[in-house]
């Protein structure tokens, strides 16, 4: 066999081949740690409040909508991005949702960060999963006798496709009136599965102003405090979320250092002083007695 000089020259034997640094061998077998990680929040407030619009600022949401509105707000995000909306009335519908966004809008795992599903609003969540299972159990009502575990499975399911998917999620929850001993206590609470808490990674809700020694300040300025999130102990998280949105959670709450660990009244002194370089309006002058807020 005859091999012309130009052939030579662009054949490579096993010992010509340059061998890889240990670092390019570490950096090409190991995944890459994404800036954002995908992340999994609860969100609740009145309506009017913006949590459909909190959804929005998520990247590319995919709304699984149970109250049939959820379009009203994205309109108003035509031309920033790609968004999807799927008119949801029970527990399969939710569930093709997020199979539909593993196998066709992306199958590609290593980009599961920059899409998001969410559920507006999860308050349906646990309706749509006691309706499933009275239909496989063949049972016309909840009470007296429910395997409520089996009940609880389905919405756990949900999360842990999530998690398992790589997507990030929303879930949007209503207020309800908190209840002792049958009585209410005036204080509003997220409503719905009340797993939630324990299965997301960001608990949010919807207030107006902030309270600090007693008074209401900036009553006119929705912001969120902050229930739970997942990079610091409850003494040490930031008490309110400023800019409520997604990059808000990772500009704000992420790298929050708190002034004095333990000490809430520290830590909103700066909020205040945050919303005064916001407003413009001192905070002497945006302070309000909560009886008369």
């Amino acid at each position: 066999m005859i091999i012309l000089a130009a052939d030579k020259k662009s054949i490579k034997t096993e010992e010509e081949k340059p061998e890889l640094t240990n670092e390019e061998v570490v950096n090409a077998f190991f995944d890459e740690i994404p800036e954002k990680e995908p992340i999994i929040v609860g969100i609740a407030g009145p309506a009017g409040y913006g949590k459909t619009h909190f959804i929005n600022t998520f990247p590319t949401p995919v709304i699984a909508d149970t109250e049939g509105r959820s379009q009203i707000v994205m309109k108003k995000f035509e031309g920033k991005g790609q968004r999807y909306r799927k008119v949801v009335g029970n527990m399969q519908q939710v569930r093709e949702t997020l199979s539909v966004m593993k196998k066709n809008l992306c199958p590609d795992f290593a980009n599961r960060n920059k899409f998001t599903f969410a559920l507006d609003s999860a308050s349906d969540l646990l309706q749509f999963a006691e309706t499933e299972y009275l239909a496989e159990a063949k049972k016309d009502k909840v009470y007296p006798l429910v395997l409520w575990a089996k009940v609880y499975e389905k919405p756990d399911m949900i999360f842990n496709k999530i998690r398992e998917f790589g997507f990030n999620a929303v879930f949007t929850q209503q207020l309800k009136e908190e209840y002792k001993n049958e009585k209410p206590t005036g204080v509003w609470i997220p409503a719905g599965y009340k797993k939630i808490p324990y299965r997301v990674d960001v608990h949010l809700q919807f207030r107006k102003g902030v309270e600090y020694n007693g008074e209401l300040y900036y009553p006119e300025i929705i912001v969120a405090e902050v229930l739970k999130d997942c990079w610091h102990k409850p003494e040490d998280t930031k008490p309110y979320l400023i800019d409520v949105s997604y990059d808000g959670i990772f500009k704000e709450l992420k790298p929050y250092k708190h002034p004095n660990p333990g000490n809430t009244d520290d830590a909103v002194k700066l909020i205040l002083k945050e919303l005064e370089a916001k407003t413009g309006v001192a905070i002497n002058k945006a302070r309000v007695n909560n009886k008369e807020a």
